[in-house]
């Protein structure tokens, strides 16, 4: 095989592999999706929790959103996306501590995210597409 008929199968594999992760199946969780204050996952087996790193593993279309309800979390969404459907908010961060919200789209809520008397919270790297804004403080 010369140099150029294995560039061209490496390159359509890349391809291939790209089509494939881009094409993620989106779940749907019924309920609000909670972290509670002991850090356990409510709502949801799409968010994975190593330590106080929670991280999604897929897209996920909740009317209902996210509450956090720990300090000193970090949520990572691995470029995922929580889909609402225009109403609620996307995740409410109410009198909360050292929360960090990277790497997530957060689309189709009345606010994609609402930051309530919390402190020290950072969002970044983050798309937000909501009907009204995309962050509330």
């Amino acid at each position: 095989m010369n140099q150029t008929t294995t560039a061209t199968i490496l390159l359509i594999a890349l391809i291939a592999a790209t089509l494939l992760l881009s094409t993620a199946e989106t779940a749907k969780a019924e309920n609000t999706i909670r972290i509670t204050a002991d850090g356990t996952i409510t709502g949801t087996n799409l968010i994975h929790r190593q330590g106080n790193i929670y991280t999604f593993t897929s897209n996920i279309e909740n009317t209902h959103g996210i509450t956090i309800e720990a300090d000193n979390i970090q949520i990572n969404g691995a470029n995922y996306t929580l889909k609402g459907t225009e109403t609620e908010t996307g995740i409410t961060i109410t009198y909360k501590t050292n929360i960090t919200i990277t790497n997530l789209q957060i689309t189709n809520y009345f606010y994609g995210i609402v930051l309530d008397g919390s402190i020290n919270c950072n969002i970044h790297e983050n798309t937000l597409k909501n009907r009204v804004c995309g962050i509330w403080l």
